[in-house]
């Protein structure tokens, strides 16, 4: 009787202790944000949402930014955003959970500037 009480005491733990790491180490939601600043007077912003697709929002007034979550890592990001006058700068931005990621800057008349990578692998 004393073996199978044990017996079951064992495995009762061992479910515990899985089912506690399984809910630590549930999916990692973590806050991507796309951010384009400048001088130009509008832009059209093109990026990779958080489906895999590729949007693009016309005629955006600056500043601009668009926040969602992001499970997991892994994931490719991108944005790029074109000046749509004469004259201005444009710096676009990816940040995760608030830190700045990947910047790039363009000046002049219809330049681009585009940065991207890899959701969670920033130095590589």
């Amino acid at each position: 009787m004393k073996k199978k009480t044990i017996k079951i005491s064992i495995y009762g733990a061992v479910i515990f202790v899985i089912l506690i790491l399984f809910i630590a180490c549930g999916p990692d939601v973590n806050t991507l944000t796309y951010k384009v600043t400048g001088t130009a007077s509008t832009v059209n912003v093109t990026f990779r949402n958080v489906q895999g697709g590729i949007e693009q929002r016309s005629n955006v007034s600056l500043p601009w930014s668009l926040s969602f979550d992001v499970e997991g890592y892994g994931q490719f990001v991108s944005i790029s955003a074109q000046n749509q006058g004469n004259t201005g700068s444009v710096t676009v931005s990816i940040l995760a959970n608030g830190n700045e990621r990947r910047t790039s800057t363009s000046e002049g008349a219809f330049v681009i500037a585009s940065t991207s990578g890899t959701w969670g692998f920033w130095d590589r």
